[in-house]
């Protein structure tokens, strides 16, 4: 079939629910060698229309992320985002899995940000006007797209979808082939891996119980990634969490203290890097908090 694979014919009106004499439209929905669908169907008058639907699963997202802590101990993520160089196509839009409260402070010239906290996601998708959807191309970046959350830096998912072009307006497409389109438009998205606020704070949390937790957090991914300074590291927030846990405060804070150093070094690779940041935030975190409560005392 002019080298499309046919994985679905769609009855597009049982002929049982159709008057009797009544003409329906006929239609098919075929899956390309690519990975689009081709919809093709004959309207009434017996005219012939197809549209080929290209699915925007074709881009290649990073995103690189600076994480600060502001005056008041909330945590700053800054993200750039890029579309790889082999993407086939513009990235439109992207979400970033979260741990609520989040807010969203800045965008990107007509990008528009938006929260959907029931399904824990933070997403950003281009305002093009009116006009058609296109978006960061191949090879491209775009930033600085900034959230502010009291939660801490831990591994999460960003998802991307790419610029899907509208839909012919010629011929009208019968109902039930409408819904396959609106179905299959709704792309599965491509996910990569950032640092986003995951890890929350709860309130009265002893120091040592939230040490535990980023450890929690970020043993595997260390383990994982094969960050030179790893071991070492787990080794000193384990030794700080009994510390603390035993009011040694001192020299608690001096193992952390010893743990964010090494994080400061060069890693040897993006991904790496983006750990020892991520993780190296949330020990200072930790540090900051421990420094009021002694100012308190």
């Amino acid at each position: 079939m002019n080298g499309f694979l046919v994985v679905s014919l769609l009855s597009l009106l049982s002929l049982a629910a159709v008057p009797l004499g009544q003409q329906v439209p006929q239609g098919t929905v075929s899956r390309t060698v690519d990975g689009n669908y081709l919809f093709a169907w004959t309207s009434l008058d017996g005219k012939a229309h197809s549209l080929l639907l290209v699915i925007g699963d074709k881009v290649v997202p990073a995103a690189t992320v600076i994480v600060t802590l502001d005056a008041e101990s909330q945590c700053v993520y800054e993200y750039t985002v890029s579309n790889g160089p082999g993407a086939l196509q513009a990235l439109y839009m992207f979400r970033i899995m979260v741990e609520f409260p989040v807010q969203i402070v800045a965008s990107p010239p007509r990008w528009q940000a938006n929260e959907l906290s029931s399904r824990a996601r933070v997403y950003w998708y281009l305002n093009s006007g009116g006009g058609d959807r296109w978006g960061i191309p191949p090879g491209g970046s775009e930033g600085v797209f900034t959230i502010t959350s009291p939660n801490l830096p831990a591994v999460t998912d960003l998802q991307a979808e790419g610029a899907v072009p509208a839909r012919a307006a010629d011929g009208e497409m019968p109902q039930e082939l409408d819904s396959k389109f609106r179905e299959l438009v709704q792309a599965a998205p491509r996910t990569t891996r950032t640092i986003g606020p995951r890890i929350a704070v709860a309130e009265g949390e002893s120091v040592g119980s939230l040490l535990v937790r980023i450890q929690d957090a970020y043993g595997a991914e260390l383990t994982a990634s094969r960050h030179p300074a790893g071991e070492r590291v787990m080794a000193l927030i384990s030794s700080a969490s009994l510390l603390f846990q035993e009011s040694r405060l001192r020299e608690a804070s001096e193992r952390l203290d010893d743990a964010i150093s090494l994080l400061s070094q060069p890693a040897g690779g993006v991904w790496r890097d983006q750990l020892s940041m991520g993780l190296r935030t949330a020990l200072r975190f930790v540090t900051r908090r421990v420094l009021g409560e002694q100012a308190l005392k």
